[in-house]
């Protein structure tokens, strides 16, 4: 994670978001696009993730065992 990825302490931007989830920039658009994942619209560029709502989701899609 470069530090241009982290914009605010506690706020990742796209790239970092995907690399943070451990998923590709259009699987990230697309769960944008569905509102799986809350973000910040700084501009018609800039998004920013907050990460304790990333953590959320990791939680929210992981699958226990029995």
């Amino acid at each position: 994670m470069t530090a241009s990825e982290r914009v605010i302490p506690g706020y990742l931007r796209c790239e970092g978001a995907a690399e943070y989830l451990s998923i590709s920039l259009r699987t990230l658009a697309e769960w944008k696009a569905e509102k799986r994942i809350p973000y910040a619209k700084m501009s018609h560029r800039v998004c920013l993730f907050k990460i304790a709502d990333l953590d959320k989701a990791i939680a929210r899609l992981t699958i226990g065992a029995m």
